[in-house]
């Protein structure tokens, strides 16, 4: 279909305006949106022989560039257009994009602070900043942007939150709790906003608070699978397990594929010798993430303790075997061995 599309794109042109250079544009952008990057090369091939300066065919080969991983290329063009484009805002976050791929973040910051003196409600361009400040760590350089960004924009909320955000990462979360509040307050739907002010108050171990946060953010034709397992995190903290147990299942009804929630399923019920569940769930959470060493060495132990000696000897070796060396590790392998009256093997683990 993209094919018979971008022939009919072509045929139409080269009939009523064959000297233009347009439909040749038009059919590489066509093109490069379905990743057909060798035909829209000659596509642009074709318009540059016509019209060499055109704003939209720089803007095409930078896009093609960018594709290609050719970033500062792609950077080169962006800058041609920029001078003789009608809305300098719109290639100047391209340009800042680029830069932010190349991992070129204080050059991005400071070309996405530019495109929002154009236009403060750039919503991708400050969520990009705040992308870069929080790559270059420089919490306190986004406080103060943030800050007086608001005092132009009041009733922003994406920068309230960023500036919440910020605060945050600084561990700062009663300034952080503050900022979030002013967030939701401009916008209650804000689903990300009622999501974060959930954690600050987690970190701030206000946890009926930050159950309450989360219960008000979950919306009834949403996936709400991670939400449940922070509400069942908080009665983790507060000591009630039975309506943690049944957060978390919660969660794994919702969205399956949460491996923290099985995990959390397998230690409850290992507290509550409910062993079959137990093993159920580290076996789910293996296998979602069968790379991660803290969930196989606890798959070992709970597999050792409930008497699956062999299995758990190969957990302890594949973990081994991924590089995973911490001596608690090598000892509570050794203790298994020397269970199973593999002395000399357990000795050499030693050593």
């Amino acid at each position: 279909t993209s094919d018979w599309a971008a022939n009919l794109l072509d045929r139409m042109g080269e009939e009523v305006f064959p000297f233009s250079s347009s439909f040749p544009i038009k059919r590489a952008q066509f093109l490069l949106a379905y990743d057909q990057n060798e035909e829209a090369l000659r596509a642009l091939d074709r318009a540059e022989r016509m019209d060499p300066e055109n704003t939209e065919l720089l803007l095409a080969r930078a896009a093609l560039f960018s594709k290609k991983g050719a970033h500062k290329k792609a950077i080169r063009m962006y800058r041609k257009a920029y001078s003789q484009h009608e809305y300098p805002e719109e290639v100047l976050i391209l340009m800042a994009n680029e830069h932010q791929m190349l991992g070129a973040h204080k050059e991005a910051v400071k070309l996405y602070e530019d495109v929002l003196k154009m236009n403060p409600e750039d919503e991708i361009a400050l969520f990009n900043l705040a992308h870069c400040f929080e790559a270059l760590g420089q919490e306190e350089e986004a406080i103060r942007y943030f800050k007086k960004f608001i005092d132009q924009e009041p009733y922003s909320e994406q920068a309230w939150f960023h500036l919440s955000a910020a605060f945050a990462r600084k561990k700062d979360n009663g300034q952080a709790l503050w900022a979030i509040d002013y967030s939701l307050l401009i916008d209650p739907e804000f689903a990300a906003a009622r999501f974060e002010k959930a954690r600050i108050l987690e970190h701030l171990e206000r946890f009926k608070d930050a159950v309450e946060t989360y219960k008000e953010g979950i919306r009834e034709d949403e996936p709400a699978g991670y939400s449940y397992f922070r509400i069942g995190h908080c009665f983790r903290k507060m000591g009630d397990a039975e309506k943690a147990r049944i957060f978390f299942t919660k969660a794994v009804t919702d969205d399956p594929e949460l491996e923290e929630a099985h995990l959390e399923l397998a230690l409850i019920s290992d507290e509550e010798d409910r062993w079959h569940e137990s093993l159920h769930h580290i076996r789910q959470a293996v296998e979602l993430d069968p790379e991660n060493p803290d969930y196989l060495l606890i798959q070992a132990e709970l597999m050792r303790r409930h008497g699956f000696l062999e299995e758990s000897c190969e957990k302890y070796q594949a973990l081994l075997e991924m590089g995973h060396t911490a001596p608690d590790i090598y000892m509570e392998y050794t203790e298994l061995l020397f269970d199973l009256d593999e002395i000399d093997q357990g000795m050499d683990l030693l050593y």
